[in-house]
């Protein structure tokens, strides 16, 4: 019996290079030698995989209803200089946060799923006090959480590192 192994990613969209490598690592190794193993990898996405609709907690509870990142066996989430658009519905945390604090929750619950913190060290000059926030939450994320992080610098360096993980 083939075990699947679910990858859910949470990350903004300054990250979107990044979101790709890591479905096409997945997919190598679905290709290469996931069937040598019994296991196949699946990266869940929220532009395929949560079904549009409307929903009370906004654009985000549709993604925790058909992707609950608590059943993911591996969330990966990967921060830049964004950190995303807020949800007002959410207390003003923007999707990214919540699917980070909620893996986080989860791992604390039941040691499942497993977290992995990627965070790009490329240089990155703020244009305005907007982006400026943005980057500074990302930052004030960086510490909080207490944890081994995958820092990288830029795409084409994450990608090198994600293969060596695999």
């Amino acid at each position: 019996m083939v075990q699947v192994v679910t990858l859910f990613i949470a990350s903004p969209g300054d990250v979107a290079t990044e979101r790709k490598h890591v479905a096409d690592v997945a997919a190598g190794l679905n290709r290469n030698m996931a069937h040598e193993r019994d296991v196949r990898f699946e990266v869940l996405d929220w532009k395929t995989d949560a079904r549009p609709r409307l929903h009370e907690q906004g654009p985000q509870g549709p993604i925790d209803e058909d992707m609950p990142v608590g059943k993911c066996d591996i969330v990966v989430g990967i921060l830049w200089k964004r950190f995303g658009t807020p949800i007002p519905a959410m207390g003003d945390e923007t999707g990214s946060e919540h699917e980070i604090r909620s893996a986080i929750a989860a791992w604390r619950q039941s040691g499942k799923p497993e977290a992995v913190m990627c965070f790009n060290d490329a240089p990155y000059r703020p244009k305005d006090v907007a982006e400026s926030r943005q980057a500074t939450r990302v930052l004030e994320l960086r510490e909080e959480i207490q944890c081994l992080q995958l820092a990288y610098e830029g795409a084409d360096d994450f990608r090198d590192k994600i293969r060596d993980l695999s």
